[in-house]
């Protein structure tokens, strides 16, 4: 298809898919317009999408933990099925920070600063917590997974049985033994910076499944990727920039608002630091052997990108970035590979989802990623 041409038929395709009455705007060539899909259905808390094996999307309430069906001849939410939960002493603590759907269908959420949620299907079971910060939740091997901070939280606790104070170098990643009940490291770095303060934006990660049981093991703000296989081997490693944290100016408006957050939690006032590190990627979703990316372009009304990674098939690996058509938004998105394509959800049920069709993203406008790097 001649370039010129790929931007309307994307227009023309997204047209095709959307709900009865939408207005779908042409999107510019250098970048994609993802559609609303399921508007009719909201609520003020917030919300994450995921789909399994067979590509369907889910859209969990992360406020009451009922699950509703993505149907997708309709673009609407289905009726929702309620999760049975195990109530705790933590319910109506700090917000859900992070979901995971295996392809299997079975879910994982995490509030910090290390309460790890496991669903079978509609039931939650018990699983220990980590002893140590949990910055994400996933999959490896088909088991429970979690992204760690190198911060220890005093031991064991609900019964967490884990070596964690005998590991060195510190872990990255661990995942779940059942034999055992207790968590064990699948992925460990030793300490880039001395300090606890600036762990986070160095081992911060984000975790998303791969084929064949792999995990996607992702640095959020340094933006380094590298894929475990089921025996720990890393099959896929690549780097853009330096790899190190990129930092930027904390504006008064944030200010304003994280000393509101202190004052809110009791907390003392205290100097800030006037530096904060940028998170580079906000979302990831494996589709086959590929890797998308929501990405921060920076600021501005189109901040977003979407990196897409296919690795060496003869040719030699790829990154390619396409610019995408969305409003800024705060708080965490969610991304997930679905039958028609990427959907995406912001952090409210208020505040939409979205569909980009793969036959959009094949004729989209990509384009090498600068200061991509690839490590055999």
């Amino acid at each position: 298809m001649p370039r010129n041409l790929a931007p309307l038929a994307a227009a023309a395709f997204a047209a095709a898919l959307s709900p009865s009455g939408l207005a779908i705007e042409a999107p510019a060539a250098e970048a994609i317009h993802p559609i609303p899909v399921a508007t009719a259905t909201t609520w003020s808390g917030p919300q994450a999408v995921q789909a399994g094996r067979d590509g369907r999307a889910y859209v969990l309430d992360l406020g009451t933990y009922e699950v509703y069906p993505y149907r997708r001849t309709e673009a609407v939410l289905g009726p929702p099925e309620p999760f049975e939960t195990i109530p705790s002493d933590r319910d109506g603590g700090p917000p859900v920070l992070g979901v995971s759907m295996s392809l299997d269908g079975e879910w994982m959420t995490f509030n910090p600063p290390n309460r790890v949620r496991y669903f079978e299907r509609d039931r939650e079971a018990h699983l220990p917590l980590p002893t140590w910060e949990v910055t994400s939740v996933g999959w490896w091997d088909d088991r429970p997974a979690v992204g760690v901070l190198p911060h220890q939280l005093g031991g064991p606790l609900d019964g967490a049985g884990d070596a964690s104070d005998v590991w060195d170098p510190p872990p990255v990643l661990l995942a779940y033994d059942s034999r055992r009940s207790q968590w064990e490291p699948i992925h460990s770095r030793p300490l880039e910076q001395p300090s606890p303060e600036a762990q986070r934006p160095w081992r911060s990660t984000v975790l998303a499944s791969g084929p064949k049981g792999s995990t996607w093991l992702i640095w959020d703000y340094r933006y380094q990727v590298l894929r475990l296989d089921r025996t720990r081997k890393i099959r896929d490693r690549f780097t853009v920039g330096t790899g190190e944290p990129e930092y930027k100016a904390r504006t008064d408006a944030h200010q304003r608002r994280m000393e509101e957050e202190i004052a809110k939690r009791g907390g003392a006032p205290r100097d800030l630091p006037t530096q904060i590190a940028a998170k580079r990627i906000r979302a990831a979703a494996g589709h086959g052997d590929r890797l998308y990316l929501l990405t921060t372009a920076g600021e501005g009304p189109r901040p977003f990108t979407l990196d897409r990674y296919a690795p060496d098939v003869g040719e030699g690996a790829t990154l390619e970035r396409v610019a995408l058509a969305l409003p800024t938004y705060r708080g965490r998105l969610t991304l997930a590979a679905a039958k028609d394509g990427l959907m995406l959800t912001h952090y409210r049920g208020t505040q939409g989802r979205h569909l980009i069709p793969w036959a959009v993203l094949d004729v989209a406008s990509w384009e090498p990623v600068e200061g991509a790097q690839f490590e055999d």
